[in-house]
């Protein structure tokens, strides 16, 4: 498997994995599992978003990815600590990183999303 590959299947898995955790009711042991396999998989896409050759160089899309490496772990440390609303605000706005990112990904001409989506 390619880092492509890598990191587009664990990207949208992680998103898939994000929604079952919002689906799920919060704070059962059924949030909890699917919430640590959705920030591993997360997690995952993040760093192999380094391996991708994105015009040579690094892109501020990779900025997105420094911020998801910080909030992930503060988001769980929130949870830990019992500041629920924090923790909920934190991975809600990581959430929205991972879905900005994948915007940028696909409508950004030169981008490979872009390319296998319009030509």
């Amino acid at each position: 498997m390619s880092m492509l590959q890598l990191h587009l299947w664990s990207s949208l898995l992680a998103a898939a994995l994000i929604l079952s955790v919002l689906a799920l009711p919060k704070g059962t042991a059924r949030h909890r599992l699917a919430g640590r396999v959705a920030v591993g998989v997360w997690a995952l896409a993040a760093l192999s978003s380094f391996g991708l050759p994105a015009f040579g160089t690094l892109t501020p899309i990779h900025a997105l990815t420094l911020l998801t490496l910080v909030m992930l772990p503060l988001g769980i440390r929130y949870a830990r600590q019992g500041r629920i609303a924090a923790h909920r605000g934190t991975m809600l706005a990581t959430a929205g990183g991972l879905l900005t990112a994948g915007v940028f990904a696909t409508v950004i001409p030169g981008r490979y999303l872009y390319g296998a989506l319009f030509g």
